[in-house]
């Protein structure tokens, strides 16, 4: 898991501290920018991103780009984001958008929250 507000970073202790000891020890914590944390996404079957509206941090794209996993798992709240983020992607031709869905998790707004699934090409 990955987190750069100390805040979240807090709630996320205070969440992993009520998991039994055996789950708890499934899970690593990242703090800081996503770009500096991508290596612990070389190992990973499935990566998952919950990046703001500015998108993916340049290296993280760049990592997942040249190695990327079976699935990767991208929820977007900034179309135009994501629309760059999966140009950037799939440029190398090593991962491809498999699906996207839309969510409107917010009735009566312009909020839309977008899952784009790679895989592996």
């Amino acid at each position: 898991m990955n987190e750069v507000s100390p805040h979240s970073l807090h709630g996320l202790e205070l969440g992993l501290a009520e998991l039994d000891p055996a789950d708890r020890a499934k899970i690593s914590v990242f703090p800081g920018p996503a770009g500096a944390a991508s290596p612990a996404a070389s190992e990973a079957q499935v990566v998952i991103a919950d990046p703001p509206r500015k998108g993916l941090d340049p290296e993280l794209i760049e990592h997942l780009s040249q190695h990327p996993p079976e699935r990767f798992v991208y929820v977007s709240c900034g179309l135009d984001s994501l629309l760059n983020d999966t140009a950037r992607l799939t440029s190398g031709g090593k991962l491809r958008l498999a699906a996207l869905t839309a969510f409107n998790l917010l009735p009566f707004t312009e909020h839309v929250e977008t899952v784009a699934r790679f895989e592996r090409a």
